[in-house]
């Protein structure tokens, strides 16, 4: 046992209780320790993006996106319906 860490200790276990004892809390230890290292490493290592828009009247007036469609489709129109529907609505809501 002097190996792992107690070299230099006045006390070392020698009975086989002892010894079972201190590799438990070593182990346990070293599990605490790299558990520890793991988290802070994901934590330290993802970066946080913010979306370029929230919603799509925002995508529609306030960013440098546009909508790509198949042309002769109604996809153009169905989004300016939903963007004035969700406009008109969150104007209701603010009066209300």
């Amino acid at each position: 046992m002097h190996g792992v860490s107690n070299k230099g200790a006045p006390v070392e276990p020698t009975k086989l209780s002892g010894r079972v004892i201190f590799l438990f809390v070593y182990l346990t230890t070293l599990v605490i320790v790299a558990a520890y290292s793991a988290a802070l490493t994901s934590i330290l290592a993802v970066q946080i993006h913010q979306p370029p828009f929230t919603d799509e009247a925002t995508m529609l007036h306030n960013s440098p996106y546009s909508i790509i469609t198949v042309k002769a489709t109604s996809y153009v129109d169905i989004f300016q319906v939903c963007v004035k529907f969700r406009s008109e609505l969150s104007i209701l809501n603010n009066v209300i």
